[in-house]
Order: C-alpha cells, then structure tokens, then sequence
C-alpha cells in the first residue's frame, strides 16, 4: 500500500525544498518542478509495468481493498516523527483490509478549508468535524440539503462501534434528531478544580468539600503566606470568564450543578419546558459565593479578562493556590510546576458537596469533542450504502480488542513491550515524555475510535489520581439537556444572547451591580430571542425523548 503522508512532510520529502521553493503557486510555474513531476509519472508507469511482468498483475485480492479517503485537522503539537508513522498505519490498514488516502489541514485553515470544499462539492469520503464547524450555517444547510449520511439505522449491524461509543453519548451527539457522525470520546467527568496541596499541608488545611470550606482554604491561600517566602504575593484562586465558553470549566457550571441547578439546561417537567441554569435561584446563589470571593479578595481581580492559559501560568509559577479547569490537565500542569517548584504537589479538589446531604451532582461533558462524519455529495462523497456498509466496517473492526490494541500500542517492538507481568509499555523517545506510538499516531489518531483514557502501570501518582476521580464521579454525573438538541434562534443569535448573561454574570462578581440588577438583564435576554430559545429547545427536547404534549 501507498505510504501516506502528512501534508508537511510530503513537501518536504518531495520537492519544494529539493528545489528551493516556497510555495505551491510557485513551484507550478518552474520548469525543474514539471520535469520532477514528468520523471515521477513515468517512474510510477515503470513500477505498475514491472509489476505486470514480473508478477503477472496485481493479486485480485489487492484489487478488492476498499479506499477510504478521510481528512482532518493537522495540529502542530501532534508533530509526527518520520519513524514508525507508516508503520502503524500499516498495522490499520492490515487489520481492517482497508487502503486509507488521509489529507491533513492545519488547524487554522480547517474550518475555511471545509466551508469551500462544501461549495465546491469536494468533500472527501470521512472527515472530522470541530464544534466550530458544527456550529457552522453552511455546514448545517449542507447536512440539511442530505449531505451526510444518517447512521441511526445501520448501527444495529456494527455491535462493537455502538457498545464502544455508548447509548448516552450516541444520544448526546445527535443533531436534529439524528446520528451524523462517530462521537470522538472524551472524559464526561472532566471539569474540577485543582489546587497545592503542598500549601494545604503546610497550612493544616484537609481537603475541603464544600463551598465554606474552598472559600476558606482560598483565604489562607491568600493571607497566611503559603509558600512561606515572607512576601504577600499569592492569592487563593485564578480563573478565567473571558468569553462565554469557559463557564463548562471555569467554576460557575460545577457550583451550580453541585448545588442541586442545571448543568447549563434542565428540562422542568412540571413546568414542561426546558430552563437555562442563568435563570435560577441556584446560579444566583453561586454568583453570591464568587462575589464573596472577589470582594474578600481571594479571587484574583483578573478574572474578567484573563485568558486560559494565563489563569494556568498564574498556577504554575506560584501565583495562586487554585484554578477551575479540565481534571486531565492537573499531572501536565505539575509537571511544569515542578520545573520551578521540585516540591510543589497538586491534588484534585473533592466533589463538591451541597451541604444539604443530598446526593452528590458533578456537571457531565457531552462525553464528545466532534464528530467523525461521511459525506454523501461530490466526487469524493459515498454513493451507496454498500461503500457506506465498507466505511462502517472499518470503524466496528477498530472498536475491537485487537483493532484497540493496535490503535494503543501499535507492535510489540516497536511501539511496545511487556513488562513481567505481561503489561503492555509503550516505548518513550529519548530526552522527550512523548511516545514513539503518540508521535506516529499525530493527527491522524483524530479519525480513529479511542477511549477517552487509559490506565497504564507507568502513571504518575497524580495521573492515577485523576483516573480515580473520573471513576468515583461517573455514577452522579448530570447532563446537559440541551445536548443534541437544536434552536434555529439559538444559532443566529447565541453571541449577542450569551454576552448579555456573561456580562451581567461578571458585572455581578464584581459588585458593579445588584441582584434586581441582573434579573432585568435576564428579562432583556428573554424577551429579546431567549424565549424562543426556551420554546424550540422545549420543543426538540419533547421530540427527541418521545414526550407528548
């Protein structure tokens, strides 16, 4: 099979560099590329020929494999080594007797690059689709006008792919009533707070498990000199309320699920229509408790335009005791806090408890980042439910034990050996925390089915910590309604309606208003396009769970 490579590392094996170019404009309008590519075709002639002599045609089962062409995002982080990329592939393609032709997209360019190839009816066969693209018009009228295949009714016949996903979360990523796309898995449990425990320690401060108990760890933090330098220089939390989508993780979606509201939407039977957590006494209760906060001084008085990665650093470098955030970034995070700090320890905030001594509540995830979708228009598109049936295959054979293991760890000596006890352990590069399987994989692992983590006997303490909590959390998870469910008026005017509720939410904080104060700004978001919100995520929730009226 055809090596397939990135992108990247086509140009720089092929030509433009070989030939001191720039760009591909360029190098369409030099003579030594057209004569490149003049010997590279008659090369190709010369292998298909020899091949014909020597071998008498190609086999007739290498005629029979299917070809999938696929495309996704190409992220620099995920810069995949020369060594074992093809290989690993290889493994893929083996075990599913499938031929794979992947094109990468950097990740700025992706979304334009998707919107143009939808006008140009250029799609290729499978994609991966950001919650960007989803969120897209054009991609909504393309999947409108029938451009993506719906898959409710072949999963069925796929008994690994839909055990693999999971019921829930194949609900949770239905849009319009249907299922477009594999969900890419992710931790559902996945927003906490994380803070130093070695200045808990110090300060004889147990782990806390309710709102009294962080806001008075936060003020030790704050006023009894926790890293014990003399200086008054920390402050209890960081966060981040810079724009609208940070409130999953940056505290405000944890508290007040916790303390019995919506994670984000809630359907309210009683009243028989859907409820945005902002419009509760519950969300106003946890706004009091980050007032408090501010004003007492042990929330940092950034938090309004601090970015994430700054609330990060603010946590890294000593600055702040602790931050909401994403529970699988805490071991990263320590990491980087150790190379200043070897001494500095982070744990992960309990669940947190309501006080009430009802049951525990933990805001759940969608449990997916995008969807991995297949295209039905085009030249490149999927023409029939054969070749669909083919694709489907594909991902029910990688779902597996043995697909599984090859997408993990990949061959034993190459990307992997047995520890005594027969564990696989993956082999790290040299001087590099990175595998060789994880830099073969690079952005291609973006198109298979994986797990949102897995355990292996080299975890760090913290690691294993955090799988712990992810465990411990998953049976008192609550999910967001509004999950699959879809507002024309929600599309059009979410940027206006969701900067009304953050402004008023932050304004707040900060004391600049009061509470009569912000339940008027609710009511200017109600009545200008919340309430039809409320009413068609009313009615699409109805639909989808088969309630009558």
């Amino acid at each position: 099979m055809e090596k397939i490579q990135t992108k990247k590392m086509w140009i720089e094996k092929y030509g433009l560099k070989k030939y001191g170019l720039k760009s591909w404009r360029e190098r369409k309008k030099d003579k030594r590329w057209k004569g490149y590519q003049r010997e590279r075709s008659i090369v190709c002639c010369m292998l298909l020929v020899g091949c014909s002599i020597l071998f008498g045609g190609c086999s007739r089962e290498e005629k029979q494999v299917f070809t999938i062409s696929m495309m996704a995002e190409y992220f620099p982080s995920y810069e995949m080594a020369d060594i074992g990329a093809d290989s690993w592939l290889r493994s893929v393609e083996e075990e599913t007797n499938k031929e794979l032709q992947i094109e990468l997209v950097p990740t700025l360019e992706y979304v334009s690059t998707v919107e143009r190839m939808i006008r140009n009816d250029r799609l290729p066969m499978v994609l991966t689709a950001n919650e960007t693209i989803l969120a897209k018009e054009s991609f909504l009228a393309y999947l409108r006008a029938g451009g993506f295949w719906e898959l409710d009714d072949y999963l069925d016949d796929y008994p690994q792919l839909k055990a693999f996903i999971g019921e829930e979360i194949w609900e949770n990523a239905k849009m319009q009533g249907h299922i477009y796309g594999i969900p890419r898995l992710r931790i559902r449990p996945r927003y906490a707070a994380y803070y130093r425990k070695d200045w808990a320690d110090t300060l004889g401060i147990l782990p806390p498990r309710n709102l009294e108990e962080i806001y008075q760890m936060l003020k030790a933090f704050t006023l009894n000199d926790p890293d014990g330098n003399g200086i008054a220089d920390t402050v209890g939390m960081a966060d981040s309320w810079r724009n609208w989508g940070a409130r999953e993780w940056n505290g405000i979606q944890n508290i007040t699920t916790a303390l019995g509201g919506p994670n984000g939407w809630a359907y309210d039977a009683e009243k028989g229509q859907m409820i945005p957590d902002f419009s509760t006494e519950t969300y106003m209760q946890t706004l009091r408790w980050f007032r408090q906060c501010y004003r007492e001084g042990v929330l940092d008085h950034t938090f309004s335009f601090l970015t994430a990665v700054q609330r990060q650093e603010m946590f890294i470098s000593g600055q702040a005791g602790m931050i909401f955030g994403v529970i699988d970034d805490a071991p990263e995070l320590e990491d980087r806090m150790r190379q200043i700090n070897p001494q500095a320890e982070v744990a992960i905030l309990p669940a947190i408890e309501a006080g009430n001594g009802g049951e525990l509540r933990v805001n759940s995830s969608a449990g997916y980042n995008g969807l991995i979708m297949f295209n039905r228009f085009g030249n490149g598109g999927i023409k029939d439910e054969t070749k669909l049936r083919e694709i489907l295959s594909f991902y029910d054979t990688l779902c597996g034990e043995k697909g599984q293991e090859i997408l993990l760890f990949g061959r034993e000596g190459e990307f992997h050996t047995l520890d005594e006890q027969g564990n696989k352990v993956l082999i790290y590069q040299e001087g590099n925390n990175r595998s060789l399987l994880s830099s073969a994989a690079g952005s291609y692992v973006q198109l298979m089915p994986t797990p949102p983590y897995i355990r292996t006997p080299v975890d760090s303490l913290l690691q294993r910590e955090v799988y712990d909590c992810i465990e411990a959390r998953e049976p008192h998870l609550v999910n967001d309604a509004s999950y699959g469910v879809y507002s024309e008026t929600y599309a059009a005017l979410s940027d206006r309606l969701n900067k009304r509720i953050q402004k008023a939410s932050i304004r707040f904080i900060m004391g600049e208003i009061t509470e009569s104060d912000y339940w008027n700004e609710y009511q200017i978001w109600y009545e200008e396009g919340g309430k039809a919100v409320i009413e068609e995520y009313t009615e699409g929730y109805k639909e989808k769970r088969g309630i009558s009226e």
